[in-house]
């Protein structure tokens, strides 16, 4: 078992490495956090299905990815998890911005995760490294995802940063 954490800018790659690298797998699943909110979100969820292409079981979990995993049972090789930024931002504002609420979403998600005998290749953002958020709720949202992502970069054997499409191990290794 193998588990990934892909941790990058917006349109670094990391997505597309998740499903390709799932490919060689006999069953997938894939659990999608996003919801076709407007216009370009449903684009952005069209774009992600053509390219897993046939061959994935999909949950649209939205905030419910402990629950997505539980009910996904044992059949699946591999699981995609795409993505922990937009679930963040849903559990923000479900539990109205209460970081310890929210964390508290985390643990029992980190140790299902954990649990796993399957590998399982979890999709998130780096946000970090940008520009200084303007509003106090930008901040707030910045500074949570990056504790989101600390918990999940412990629990995962490998972590990848994306840059520009080229990943590269800062945890764990790269796979062959």
């Amino acid at each position: 078992m193998a588990s990934f954490l892909l941790i990058g800018g917006v349109r670094s790659g990391k997505s597309s490495w998740a499903v390709n690298y799932a490919q060689h797998y006999k069953s997938k699943l894939y659990i999608a956090t996003a919801e076709p909110c407007d216009a370009d979100m449903r684009m952005r969820i069209q774009k992600h299905q053509q390219e897993r292409g046939e061959g994935w079981t999909t949950i649209e979990a939205g905030t419910n990815i402990l629950y997505a995993l539980e009910q996904a049972g044992d059949p699946y090789d591999c699981i995609v998890i795409d993505c922990l930024t937009i679930w963040t931002a849903r559990i923000m504002e479900e539990s109205k911005s209460h970081d310890d609420l929210i964390m508290k979403w985390v643990e029992p998600m980190v140790e299902r995760i954990k649990a796993i005998s399957k590998d399982v290749i979890i999709v998130t953002n780096e946000v970090g490294m940008g520009v200084h958020p303007a509003y106090e709720s930008g901040r707030q949202y910045r500074d949570l995802l990056g504790l989101v992502n600390q918990r999940f970069a412990q629990a995962c054997g490998n972590v990848l940063l994306f840059v520009a499409g080229i990943p590269t191990a800062i945890k764990g290794h790269l796979p062959e």
